[in-house]
């Protein structure tokens, strides 16, 4: 049999995979596991590079990714938001474009067009830090919020919620997801707050 290819997220989400990693190899599991960012794996597990993966809701869609869940890890829960000022108006009325600052720009043009169809909207894609860009790169932006410390500490609020997320093991369409795996990843489910990066 060969091994299942796993994409395991690095970063904030190390401590999880390892315990993952840890739970297959108790359970003599055969893997060749991947340790890649997490914005990579739905895109990896719909292309058939992969076999599996845990990935966060939010990059699934917005990678669009053809994938099969298998199960809820709880590994955190996130919400992507439209973050800006507390007067709660999305301001550009100056003449020009809404700018959008996102690291999320499918989900932020979804959100656009059903949301703001009245609105010139340009979406100006980040890379993290993205509520730094408010006010004065962009005059909001879509970005996930835990806790929402950060925004406070930066006088910014939520001004609506595009989706609520969790992080998932996902398969590839086809593939028979070994029960060893699945039963490896239901061990490690619970809700952690992120780990800093």
């Amino acid at each position: 049999m060969s091994p299942v290819r796993i994409g395991l997220p690095k970063g904030r989400l190390r401590s999880r995979s390892s315990q993952l990693l840890q739970e297959l190899s108790d359970r003599e599991v055969l893997v060749e596991p991947y340790l890649l960012r997490i914005q990579d794996i739905p895109g990896l597990v719909a292309s058939g590079a992969l076999d599996m993966g845990v990935a966060s809701e939010e990059w699934i869609a917005e990678s669009r990714s053809d994938v099969v869940t298998h199960l809820d890890l709880k590994w955190y829960t996130i919400t992507v938001s439209l973050i800006g000022h507390a007067d709660g108006r999305p301001p550009g009325e100056r003449g020009g474009p809404l700018v959008i600052a996102s690291e999320y720009p499918e989900l932020t043009r979804l959100y656009a067009q059903r949301e703001l169809a009245d609105r010139t909207v340009s979406i100006l894609k980040t890379h993290g830090a993205t509520e730094s860009y408010v006010p004065r790169l962009a005059a909001v932006a879509v970005d996930c919020v835990e806790t929402g410390a950060t925004l406070r500490d930066m006088g910014l609020v939520v001004l609506d919620d595009l989706m609520t997320c969790s992080v998932m093991l996902i398969g590839r369409v086809g593939f028979d997801a070994p029960d060893d795996v699945v039963a490896s990843a239901a061990a490690t489910i619970g809700s952690y707050q992120l780990e800093e990066a």
